[in-house]
């Protein structure tokens, strides 16, 4: 897998490090939207927030931090919008263990999509950290063991990621009576999202039955439609920019966050708010990641 050397496709236009130099992050950008049910599209968000990016300033006036000062990559983007869904993600998962046995990676992101991508990236990860635990941020469940004729889609990533490792589920506000019996039945903690507990209580509450290493899995539906509204499915009534600026800040002061995906973006042509507040999202989790070394990390 080679490194983009095209400044609109790296993440904040920084270019590839030198060779074998370790990395704080690297970016992988998965075009692959082949199961989604509602709004299509998601395949063209990496590219939109790629280019969202190199809008961003490099320097974190929070945190003190320029990012331009740290080894950050961005792969050229994967083969897999013509894959069905379960090839697309042994695929991914390949390419993901090829990169953490040949690259010094810190935090590995990848960049959807749709949310189908996070198997793939949890299943890597977890063959490297037997402890990993996975966030699922998300407005919806997706445990249903099947949807529209596979068992591999958007509808069923934390389904499958709970047959193999733990999972906490944060921000729902959708599910199914199917895909609550489930969660009762495998002990798989769901915090669900109304807007009325206290920011803290709902972040403790998603915090607490992780692990020390983590792996986040992000659908930009978690977010109220009216931070990111061109999503793949909208819900109503979501969670607040602020709150997730200090879910993540938390996450990486109490967890070692090894990796994480990005996913349900749908580009709008014309509105770039979706694009850049998905590219402001990937430079706070790789700016509080820095920062985080600085904290002592606790469970």
């Amino acid at each position: 897998m080679h490194f983009s050397t095209d400044k609109d496709s790296c993440f904040l236009g920084l270019r590839a490090p030198a060779k074998n130099e370790p990395l704080e992050c690297l970016l992988v950008p998965v075009p692959y939207d082949s199961t989604m049910s509602f709004q299509t599209g998601s395949k063209d968000s990496p590219a939109a927030i790629m280019k969202a990016s190199y809008q961003l300033e490099d320097y974190d006036w929070e945190l003190e931090i320029d990012l331009s000062d740290y080894a950050i990559a961005t792969t050229e983007a994967l083969k897999v919008e013509t894959l069905e869904p379960e090839d697309m993600i042994g695929g991914i998962e390949s390419a993901v263990k090829h990169i953490m046995n040949t690259h010094d990676v810190k935090l590995l992101g990848l960049i959807g999509g749709e949310h189908s991508i996070s198997t793939a990236g949890a299943r890597a990860l977890r063959s490297r950290f037997e402890s990993l635990s996975v966030l699922y941020l998300d407005a919806h469940a997706d445990l249903r063991d099947d949807y529209q004729g596979t068992r591999w889609g958007h509808a069923s990533g934390a389904r499958r990621i709970s047959e193999f490792t733990n999972i906490t589920i944060a921000g729902v506000r959708s599910i199914s009576y199917e895909e609550v019996q489930f969660a009762k039945m495998h002990n798989v903690p769901i915090v669900f999202w109304n807007g009325k507990s206290a920011p803290e209580t709902f972040i403790d509450q998603a915090l607490e039955h992780l692990n020390t290493n983590v792996y986040l899995s992000l659908d930009l539906d978690v977010l109220e439609p009216h931070v990111i509204g061109n999503v793949g499915n909208p819900e109503p009534g979501g969670m607040d920019w602020i709150t997730l600026m200090d879910l993540l800040k938390t996450l990486t002061t109490r967890h070692n966050l090894v990796g994480f995906d990005i996913c349900e973006l749908v580009p709008v042509p014309g509105n770039e708010l979706g694009s850049y507040a998905a590219a402001k999202i990937i430079y706070k989790l790789i700016s509080n990641n820095i920062k985080g070394d600085d904290s002592e990390t606790v469970v």
